[in-house]
């Protein structure tokens, strides 16, 4: 027992510490510790320990080098809850020689050697993130954080200029697959070769009637949620879909004949993105069609949005724009004219656009690349009242666009060619003689 202690001593010293881990965080670590890039995507399912994994990681980092390491979650209350009693477990046996001492009022681990791990609840104080130097940065359960795509952009790649650092993203899947750490993160990964996924069935001391209850408890293995959750599928969550009847058999491409193409489209000013989406009713068929989209993000001058919208589509077709007065006088004395779409609550709208894809009244053409995914991803905020913004699909204006083409598309005017009424409602007239001889015949 003593040889034991004495070698978990020297191990400390030496900054090895994969003898905490189950065999399988342990191969998890040893990816991070050899990955040669700056980024590291992890897609792991719930009760793996993907938390004590990298908060190992870190210590291990922390003891080896003097360095600055940022230990970043969602939420503070997971930071004080989950993951400060993590770092607590796994630095209880760490010798005096190399243990850190924790100054609450920063909320660091301070090492003997100089290195800081400084844990960061960013709901709450995402600026902790910004600084001139990062060697290491965790941001656990990133699925979940808010504004990702921002902080990445421009707080956390600014802060790793001229230095050789490791970034790191482990997350359970987000309920959106348009987040930023699904749509972008995940990806970049890839390409890199430092993506990993691990499903329930890695962890290696999970026992099958353990398995099995929790599987029963959320739904059964082949639920959304056990989808989402265990085995890492990238899964819209279906209480919070907006468009669930929504799927791949309501788009294709379908241009017909004959269509009366009006515009339709949801102004979104200085903070969400101005979509326009070119759609009509095909008489044939019975569908509303969604045949082009034009898209500008947020905060583009209202002559460049009207210049892009004549190049395209010219100034003959109707538009109907969802916009506040002024805006709408601005677009006329622009010249470009516009109407204010007809308008009722936010669930009726919701309850209109489902019904046309449960009951396959209407079809997209893939051009409309953002409606297609903001039907595909975007959710609703918790209580369902609205939508939920994201970087990527914005307020879900391309959305808000194709409802009121669904409630106000002209379903009257009908540009088919007309028959020949000679040809399709002349009665024949018979001769006289020719009824004077049938008369005779079969009188």
């Amino acid at each position: 027992m003593a040889n034991l202690h004495k070698a978990k001593q020297i191990l400390w010293k030496h900054g090895v510490l994969s003898w905490k881990l189950r065999p399988e965080q342990k191969k998890l670590r040893d990816l991070l510790e050899s990955a040669p890039t700056d980024l590291a995507v992890f897609n792991i399912c719930r009760r793996f320990g993907k938390s004590t994994t990298c908060v190992t990681f870190c210590a291990e980092q922390a003891i080896r080098r003097k360095q600055r390491i940022l230990y970043a979650t969602a939420f503070l209350t997971d930071l004080e809850s989950f993951i400060q009693p993590i770092f607590e477990w796994c630095l209880a046996d760490c010798p005096d020689s190399v243990k850190p001492v924790w100054r609450a009022s920063k909320k660091e681990f301070q090492f003997p050697n100089g290195s800081v791990i400084k844990l960061i609840g960013i709901d709450k104080n995402s600026n902790s993130l910004r600084g001139n130097n990062i060697d290491i940065l965790v941001v656990d359960e990133a699925g979940f954080v808010k504004n990702l795509g921002y902080l990445y952009k421009s707080v956390i790649i600014p802060a790793t200029m001229k230095r050789k650092f490791k970034l790191i993203f482990p997350s359970t899947p987000p309920e959106s697959p348009e987040h930023y750490w699904s749509a972008e993160l995940l990806q970049k990964a890839k390409e890199k070769n430092t993506y990993v996924e691990l499903t329930i069935d890695a962890i290696s001391d999970l026992p099958a009637e353990e398995r099995k209850r929790l599987l029963d408890e959320v739904g059964g293995e082949h639920s959304p949620t056990a989808q989402r959750e265990f085995f890492c599928k990238i899964r819209v969550d279906a209480t919070r879909a907006i468009a669930p009847s929504f799927g791949p058999q309501h788009v294709r491409e379908f241009n017909p004949d004959y269509i009366h193409w009006q515009m339709f489209g949801d102004a979104g000013g200085i903070r969400d993105k101005t979509v326009f989406l070119e759609a009509g009713y095909d008489h044939d068929s019975g569908l509303v069609v969604f045949k082009n989209e034009l898209v500008f993000a947020a905060g583009t001058p209202t002559s460049e949005i009207v210049a892009g919208y004549v190049e395209r589509f010219g100034k003959v077709k109707t538009l109907i724009l969802d916009a506040p007065g002024q805006l709408l006088v601005d677009y006329s004395s622009l010249g470009l004219p516009a109407a204010l779409p007809a308008k009722d609550d936010f669930s009726a709208g919701l309850l209109l656009l489902n019904n046309a894809f449960h009951n396959n009244t209407a079809v997209i053409n893939p051009a409309c690349s953002l409606l297609i995914r903001t039907l595909e991803g975007a959710l609703l905020t918790k209580n369902r009242t609205d939508y939920e913004r994201t970087d990527a699909l914005g307020h879900c204006d391309a959305v808000a666009a194709a409802i009121y083409a669904l409630r106000s598309v002209d379903r009257v005017t009908d540009l088919r060619p007309k028959p020949n009424k000679e040809l399709i409602f002349t009665t024949p007239t018979i001769p006289a003689h020719e009824r004077q001889l049938k008369g005779l015949l079969y009188g």
